[in-house]
C-alpha cells in the first residue's frame, strides 16, 4: 500500500497568515455561539471552518516544531540511558506510560462516581460507568503484557492475545450504551462539564492534543500488529472523544446565550458520530480479532 503523503511545505508567512485566519475565525464562532439571532446553518459553517482551520494550524505547528527540535531532542536524550532507551523503542515506552494513564483513569472514575452519587446527578454516574469500562479494558490489556513478559505460556499465547482483543472490541461496542445515554442526558437536561472562562482555553488546547496525538498513537500501533499495543491505543482515541464531546458542552456553558435549539443540535450531531467512532473501533476490533484467531488456530 502507498503511504499517505503528508500536507505539503508551505512557507512561513503563509503560515502565519493560517494562525491569524483560525484565531479570527474561532473568535468569530464563540461571538456567534453567544449571539441571539443568528442562523443556525451560519453557526454550523462557522464552527465547522474554525474547526478545520484549528486542526491544520495545530498540523503544522506540531510537523514543523518537531523537525526543528528534533536535533537538539538527540543531544539531550542522549546524555540518559534510560531516556534513550524509551525514546527508541516506541513500543516499552507506550506501555510504562500506560501505567498511569491507568491509575488517572480509576481516579477519574472514583472521582465521577463520589460526585454522582453525592449530587444524584446521572450524568456522572454515566461518566463514572464509562471510565470504569475504560479502566477495565487498559488493565485487562496491561494485565496480558505482563504475563507475556513473565513468560506466562498457558495465559500469554497468541491465540489468548487475540481472544481478549477481540472481547474487548466487544465490549467497546457495549461501552457505545452508556455513552448514548450520556448523549441523551446532555441534549434534553442540559447537563455537561464547565469551567471558568480563563481555564476552558487550556482544556481546549490541551483536548485538541490530546485528540490529535491519539490519533497518530492508534495509527503508528497498527503497524506494529501487536494486540495490546493496538487495544491500548483504541481505548486512547475512545477516551479522547469524550474529551471533545465533553469540552464542547463546557463551551456552550462558557459562552452560550440562550440559544437552547443550536446547542441541543449541536450535541445532538457530535453526541451521535462520537458514538458511531466508538462502535467502529469496537467493530474494527473484533473483524480483526476473529481474523487473527482463525490464522492461529490454522498454524496450529
Amino acid at each position: 500500500m502507498k503511504k499517505i503523503k503528508p500536507l505539503p511545505h508551505i512557507k512561513p508567512g503563509y503560515q502565519m497568515l493560517l494562525f491569524v485566519v483560525t484565531l479570527i475565525v474561532g473568535g468569530l464562532a464563540i461571538i456567534l455561539s453567544g449571539a441571539g439571532q443568528v442562523s443556525i446553518i451560519l453557526m454550523i459553517a462557522v464552527d465547522a471552518a474554525a474547526f478545520c482551520l484549528l486542526s491544520l494550524s495545530i498540523y503544522y505547528i506540531i510537523r514543523y516544531f518537531v523537525r526543528d527540535v528534533k536535533d537538539i531532542k538527540k543531544m539531550v536524550v542522549s546524555r540518559y540511558r534510560v531516556v534513550n532507551y524509551l525514546s527508541e523503542n516506541y513500543k516499552d515506552r507506550s506501555f510504562i506510560f500506560a501505567v498511569p494513564g491507568f491509575a488517572v483513569n480509576c481516579l477519574f472514575t472514583l472521582f465521577n462516581a463520589f460526585i454522582g452519587v453525592r449530587a444524584f446527578s446521572a450524568w456522572y454516574i454515566s461518566l463514572a460507568v464509562y471510565y470504569a469500562m475504560l479502566g477495565i479494558m487498559r488493565f485487562k490489556f496491561l494485565n496480558q503484557e505482563l504475563m507475556l513478559r513473565r513468560g506466562d505460556k498457558e495465559r500469554s499465547s497468541a491465540l489468548r492475545e487475540w481472544k481478549v482483543f477481540l472481547h474487548m472490541g466487544i465490549l467497546l461496542i457495549l461501552m457505545s450504551i452508556a455513552l448514548s445515554g450520556m448523549v441523551i442526558l446532555m441534549v434534553r437536561g442540559g447537563y455537561g462539564k464547565s469551567y471558568p472562562e480563563y481555564i476552558i482555553y487550556v482544556v481546549a488546547l490541551y483536548t485538541f492534543i490530546k485528540l490529535i496525538t491519539s490519533i497518530i498513537n492508534m495509527v503508528k500501533a497498527g503497524k506494529y500488529k501487536l494486540p495490546q499495543l493496538m487495544g491500548l491505543r483504541n481505548i486512547g482515541y475512545a477516551d479522547a472523544l469524550v474529551s471533545m464531546l465533553s469540552l464542547q458542552t463546557a463551551m456552550f456553558a462558557a459562552f452560550d446565550n440562550g440559544n437552547v435549539t443550536f446547542r441541543e443540535l449541536m450535541n445532538s450531531i457530535t453526541g451521535a458520530c462520537v458514538c458511531v467512532m466508538v462502535i467502529g473501533i469496537g467493530v474494527s476490533m473484533v473483524c480483526i480479532g476473529a481474523s487473527n484467531i482463525k490464522k492461529v488456530n490454522v498454524k496450529e
